[in-house]
């Protein structure tokens, strides 16, 4: 399948993905506050927020809800990672889901896999008819880089506030990672709409300003897959 150029029609093909997640992440919200509040019920004082365990309830909730809503027939399928992560493929794409902070990416894994992954499996794409890889690709843009490929890599960033109600999700398509702390350059990035409500979350940013290659940093190195 020929890999769209325009990211508001891979959004489009993406968004029963994306509805699920959005759900998923609304649910989690839910369950990470009534956890905490719980707590703090029995305990007889207020309870400070575990963050690290508060991302854990987020993605199992998240991950358990995108399994269920999965239709028969739908066109990906989840792969089981650990860590309770969540990577969906398309005959297309490959789909990753990440917890974000503000503007910033998760970078890489010091993994092969992973840092391929990123740079979109370049030079490591199989080479398509009549096709030279450029070494110079990072300098090309998103329109002239899709065409060459016969796989695109996207990941999902959802964001939350200190309450863990969920405040963004946006979808990145990546060009390279660096190193740990060392940021990561995106072709694109888009806000990713409730595909039914239309709920993208508080309206902090507008997102229409040109941010190829801006550089972004990781929040934890331990959240995923690989």
């Amino acid at each position: 399948m020929k890999i769209p150029t325009d990211p508001a029609e891979i959004l489009g093909k993406l968004s029963d993905l994306s509805s699920s997640i959005h759900d998923g992440l609304m649910a989690g919200s839910i369950e990470v506050r009534g956890y905490f509040q719980w707590r703090a019920h029995e305990i007889g004082q207020p309870v400070q927020m575990n963050t690290t365990m508060a991302t854990n309830i987020m993605r199992y909730i998240t991950l358990n809800h995108v399994k269920e809503a999965r239709r028969i027939g739908c066109q990906y399928h989840l792969e089981e990672l650990k860590n309770n992560g969540i990577s969906a493929r398309f005959d297309w794409c490959h789909v990753k889901v990440y917890k974000t902070l503000g503007e910033e990416v998760p970078t890489a894994h010091n993994t092969h896999a992973s840092r391929n992954f990123y740079s979109q499996h370049r030079p490591f794409q199989r080479r398509l008819p009549s096709m030279e890889l450029d070494p110079n690709w990072r300098n090309k843009d998103w329109d002239e880089i899709a065409p060459t490929l016969d796989l695109a890599n996207l990941i999902y960033g959802w964001e939350v506030d200190k309450f863990y109600n969920v405040t963004r999700v946006q979808l990145f398509c990546p060009r390279v990672s660096g190193k740990y702390k060392q940021g990561v350059k995106l072709f694109w990035r888009r806000d990713v709409p409730h595909p039914i409500l239309g709920i993208i979350g508080l309206p902090a940013v507008n997102d229409s300003r040109a941010v190829d290659d801006l550089p972004v940093f990781f929040e934890d190195a331990s959240e995923q897959d690989d």
